[in-house]
Formats: structure tokens, C-alpha cells, sequence
């Protein structure tokens, strides 16, 4: 009877001693993964600041296109920036970057923020080392730093808002899809995300009631407008050389980037990586299959979401829309980039449990390893798709170069 009660003892023991290394390894891992956000914020303001002093024909040249041409696609923050930088007799690409950073900030703290509210990070240990997520525009040298940052910084806002305060959340995705249409005549491409913009209300609200809103459908059609409004007014060269002209007395921008670019023609770029470069669909395809597979773990939770009608609609709508930029733009890797930061904001709308199990306990070393080894020895490009590679050693080199010139610019 004695040496029973003593193994009772002992198990007993072992398993509170498990579950408190389980808590203390949860607590530091949610600590230190708050710090490492607060190292992306610092490095993407000295990177941020580094293409703006550089004055990045895409970068910073996509936030610049305005109406000093005419009405243009593209065109509604760059006007508004424009206006600015003659009030304030100011470089207009510091006036870029003083919106880039707080974006991509809103979007690493309100994302933190849900993260919080996720009761087991273990399913999320892929996705929280991945390249193409937080660190994206830091890694993807010239595909960084776009204008799908207002996206995720919206959509993140709702996130939290639904986690934090869902009675507001009706009032809230009201609100941004009001203010929806200046995100659309910024770039037309944020039209096409819509859906997963609907997706936080769609879950914490009845389908039925969802459909028939007659605010939600009217805001809607106004988004609509907004985007046949973009489409037919694509772009000439009157244009980039009336954008290109009125930026003069700041800096000579020359008609390329993403400013010459907007007069191109539409091709059918697909059509051209099939005939010229069959290569590329390659490490396209392997891109999918690195991104998709951090999603596994939460398989479970996209049956919860495909269980629901308008979520279904939302996310059948959501991988669909956007398939017409894979035809027309090269910037395949961005697009994937996009869906992923969307789906995983997504994700966190559910705060149950994942099942994540792993027998022998083991298993879950390895699956450390093998997260770290998944955001370190390959990225995303926003053009070439997958590229193995060693991001710390690389990137380390760029950000002590950056750091120093910015230095060096601040001193002088």
C-alpha cells in the first residue's frame, strides 16, 4: 500500500511540475515574442526611413502617384501627400513614411494583441516563425512597405475590436467600409480583398441578418463605384509626366517605378511566365505549399468557418477575387503574401482550444526545431516566389549598412 501512495505521490508531482514548465514555456514564449515585435517596429522605422531618404522608385514612388496629371487610378494619397509636402515645404517621401510605419505598427500590435487572446500558441508555432508574415517587409526587398498595409491594418483593427469589444463590431465595419473607397482609389487590388474585410462581422453576426443589411449592401455598392471609377481611369503618360513634373521641386523623380508603370498596358503576365519562364510556376508552387502548410494545424479551425454560410461565401470570395492579379501582375509572391497575413488575422476571430497533441512528448522538441528552421532557410520573394536563403545573415549585413548611412544622415 506504502510504495502505491508513493507512485501516486510522484505522478501527481511530475504532472504538476509538467503543467507549470507547460505555463512557465507558454508565459516566456508569449514575453518574448512581444520583444521580437518591438524589433520588427525598430528595424522597419530605420528601413522604412533608409528607402525614403533613397527616394525607392516603388516603394516610396507607389504612395507618390497623385492627380496633378489628372484623375488616375492610384492616385488619392498621393494627392493628399502632395498637397501636404507644398504646405509644409517638406520632402513628400518622409510624408510617405510617416504613414508606412504607423500602418505596419497598428498592424504588429493589434495582431499581438489577438494573439493574446489565443489560449494554446503551439498550433501558431509555424506561422510565428514564418518570413512572409511580420517580417515580410524587411526580408522582400523592394515588395515591402505597399499599400496592403492600410489592409492589414484595418482588418487587424476589426480583429481586435471582435475580440475585445464585439458590440461595436457592427459599428466598426461600417465605419471602415465608409472610409473603404479612399483605400480603393489608393489601389485598386484592396477592392479585391473586400471579403475578408466582411469576415470578422460574418462570424460574430447571423448570416441571415448579415445579408440583409441594407447599410452593409449600400456601403458596398459605394465601394463598387469607387472601383469602376479606378478601372476606367488607368492611366497615360500625360499623367506620369504630370505626376513626374509636379515632384520636381523636391526631388528628380525620374518616370519610372511604380509611377512609369502606370500607363503599362494590361498583359496577360501569366500567359507570358507559361511561354518564357515555365520555371517560375515552380517555385510559385513551392511557395504554396510552404505557406500552406503552417495553416495545418489549424485545419480544424477552417472546418469551424467553413461551417457557417457567410463565412464560406466570404472565403470562397476571398481566394477568388483576387485570382485576376495572378493574370495581369507579376507580383505573385505579394499576393501570396496578402492572403496569408489575411488568413492568419483570421484565424484569431476563434479563441477554442486547438487539439494539438504529440506522442512521445519528444515530438514537441523537434517541432521547435523544426518551426525555427522554417522562418530561418527560405523567404518569400515578391516577384520569384521561393528562395532558400539565410535571412539573419543577409538582412544583418543591409541593417547595419542602413543603420549606419541613416546615422551618418542624422549627424551631417
Amino acid at each position: 500500500m506504502l510504495p502505491r501512495l508513493h507512485l501516486m505521490f510522484g505522478q501527481t508531482r511530475l504532472s504538476f511540475l509538467v503543467k507549470r514548465g507547460r505555463a512557465g514555456f507558454a508565459k516566456g514564449l508569449r514575453a518574448g515574442y512581444g520583444l521580437y515585435l518591438v524589433l520588427i517596429a525598430y528595424l522597419t522605422l530605420v528601413d522604412a526611413w533608409y528607402y525614403a531618404h533613397h527616394h525607392h522608385p516603388w516603394i516610396v514612388g507607389d504612395w507618390l502617384i497623385s492627380y496633378r496629371g489628372g484623375f488616375v487610378r492610384r492616385g488619392l494619397f498621393g494627392e493628399v501627400v502632395y498637397h501636404l509636402a507644398t504646405w509644409l515645404q517638406t520632402d513628400p517621401a518622409y510624408l510617405v513614411l510617416a504613414a508606412q510605419v504607423p500602418a505596419i505598427w497598428i498592424f504588429l500590435s493589434f495582431a499581438y494583441l489577438a494573439l493574446l487572446r489565443q489560449p494554446d500558441w503551439r498550433p501558431y508555432l509555424l506561422l510565428l516563425t514564418a518570413p512572409y508574415l511580420f517580417p515580410f517587409h524587411l526580408l522582400s526587398h523592394g515588395g515591402g512597405y505597399r499599400k496592403e498595409i492600410l489592409l492589414f491594418a484595418v482588418l487587424s483593427f476589426l480583429l481586435v475590436t471582435a475580440l475585445y469589444r464585439p458590440r461595436l463590431l457592427e459599428r466598426a465595419t461600417l465605419a471602415v467600409l465608409a472610409v473603404y473607397p479612399a483605400w480603393i482609389l489608393t489601389h485598386e487590388m484592396l477592392a479585391l480583398f473586400l471579403p475578408y474585410v466582411l469576415f470578422p462581422l460574418a462570424w460574430h453576426m447571423p448570416s441571415r441578418a448579415l445579408f440583409r443589411s441594407r447599410k452593409l449592401w449600400f456601403l458596398l455598392a459605394f465601394n463598387g463605384l469607387a472601383l469602376g471609377a479606378v478601372l476606367w481611369f488607368r492611366g497615360t503618360p500625360a499623367h506620369v509626366q504630370g505626376i513626374v513634373q509636379a515632384l520636381q521641386p523636391f526631388y528628380p523623380w525620374e518616370p519610372n517605378g511604380a509611377i512609369g508603370a502606370l500607363d503599362d498596358a494590361p498583359i496577360c503576365v501569366l500567359c507570358r511566365v507559361v511561354k518564357e519562364n515555365p520555371r517560375l510556376l515552380r517555385f510559385h508552387a513551392q511557395a504554396w505549399f510552404l505557406v500552406l502548410l503552417a495553416f495545418l494545424p489549424l485545419e480544424r479551425r477552417w472546418r469551424r468557418y467553413w461551417g457557417r454560410p457567410a463565412t464560406r461565401y466570404l472565403l470562397v470570395l476571398g481566394l477568388l477575387m483576387p485570382l485576376v492579379l495572378f493574370v495581369v501582375a507579376e507580383d505573385w509572391g505579394r499576393w501570396l503574401y496578402i492572403h496569408a497575413v489575411c488568413w492568419f488575422l483570421l484565424s484569431l476571430l476563434d479563441t477554442q482550444r486547438l487539439p494539438f497533441q504529440m506522442t512521445p512528448r519528444g515530438l514537441y522538441g523537434i517541432f521547435l526545431v523544426f518551426a525555427l528552421a522554417y522562418g530561418l532557410f527560405w523567404r518569400l520573394h515578391h516577384i520569384d516566389g521561393f528562395t532558400w536563403s539565410l535571412p539573419p545573415r543577409d538582412n544583418l549585413r543591409l541593417l547595419w549598412r542602413w543603420m549606419r548611412e541613416a546615422h551618418e544622415a542624422l549627424t551631417n
